[in-house]
């Protein structure tokens, strides 16, 4: 992954605020709408939708609640460690900030528009001695931040004959990376158990063009492991299988059993995807990839020319995993409970420009 300097980004950001009123992932789901949610809870300790501030270190999210606040706001998973979490005695306002790309956030590059995301879950604790109760929320913030585009013209005044202007805009590829259960067109997972049958689907939108991925890692937030090699071949064939490209090269799927760190349950997988011309036979050179060794010296040579084409390059992650172990309660519940589920996501729009 390359390293991002946000200073040489303009900084424009827009924020999604996802509720997860649930933190319990073994456990059935309450309704998870603000209507459903006071019915359930006989309580809305918000005043408004909490507020996020993307700044070029840091992010803030600012809450009001109705009455003075006693508690803790942390980064999910993270509740141990001082530099993630903050305490409060008796605020009705409350700033919790947070360094970009500490406490395990992700950092995501997009190329439509081109630019790059921070995601992080904070809870939001009502005891002031660290219990997880039914007051407690979880909020998944999104900051994004705006390349700058840089224009370099030029001119030369040769002749008065009136150019003719022509315009075409081709629509910029979106890639999406999911987790299913039991076929590359199953259910998208957000629980599983150890040892279940999962599949994970790359697929992107895009005329003329094909896709390779690449550099795949799986992490807890703290502990990273790379499951996919810059070539686009699985490192270990007990937790990913080689990737199968349909004909359109712009669909992807790789079998796997659902696995877990020894002491965490979450876990969060980022990939690479790399596009290519097939228009101009480019796709031919990288896509599939080839994963044993005679056959891989062959494509390493034909790829020499394609490097200095210039390539669009995205990251993508699925959504995080909770997986149960063998001695956790099964998910089966959870499951079937967020089948019917009908959480919504309040989400606010802001830009704003820095200099």
């Amino acid at each position: 992954m390359k390293k991002i300097s946000i200073s040489k980004y303009q900084r424009f950001f827009q924020i999604t605020l996802s509720f997860d009123y649930i933190l319990n992932p073994f456990a059935a789901l309450c309704g998870s709408t603000l209507t459903v949610l006071a019915t359930c809870l006989n309580t809305t300790p918000f005043t408004g939708t909490p507020k996020i501030l993307c700044k070029e270190t840091d992010l803030s999210l600012d809450i009001v609640t109705a009455k003075p606040f006693r508690g803790n706001i942390f980064v999910k998973g993270r509740a141990k460690e001082p530099s993630c979490k903050q305490s409060y005695s008796a605020n009705n306002s409350n700033l919790y900030s947070l360094s970009l790309g500490k406490c395990g956030m992700q950092r995501l590059r997009t190329v439509n528009p081109r630019g790059v995301n921070f995601l992080v879950t904070v809870i939001v604790s009502f005891h002031p001695a660290g219990f997880i109760t039914k007051n407690d929320r979880a909020f998944h913030v999104k900051c994004f931040y705006m390349e700058t585009d840089k224009t370099v013209s030029s001119g030369i005044n040769i002749s008065t004959i009136p150019a003719i202007e022509l315009y075409n805009e081709q629509k910029m590829p979106t890639c999406t990376y999911s987790v299913r259960r039991n076929s590359p067109n199953g259910q998208e997972l957000t629980f599983a158990n150890v040892g279940e049958k999962i599949y994970h689907v790359w697929e992107c939108t895009g005329a003329e063009m094909g896709m390779i991925v690449k550099n795949c890692i799986v992490t807890n937030g703290e502990e990273k492991h790379i499951v996919l090699d810059s070539n686009g071949c699985s490192t270990d064939l007990a937790l990913l299988s080689q990737l199968q490209y349909d004909k359109s090269l712009m669909l992807a799927y790789a079998q796997s059993q659902a696995f877990k760190y020894a002491d965490s349950n979450q876990l969060f997988f980022t990939c690479q995807i790399t596009l290519c011309q097939k228009a101009i036979g480019l796709c031919q050179i990288v896509t599939p990839p080839v994963c044993n060794g005679r056959r891989r010296r062959e494509r390493r040579s034909a790829e020499i020319g394609y490097r200095s084409w210039p390539k669009l390059e995205m990251d993508v992650a699925s959504k995080e995993l909770l997986i149960a172990g063998l001695d956790d309660p099964p998910t089966g519940i959870a499951i079937n409970a967020s089948a019917t589920d009908t959480s919504k996501t309040a989400e606010s729009s802001s830009y704003k420009t820095y200099q």
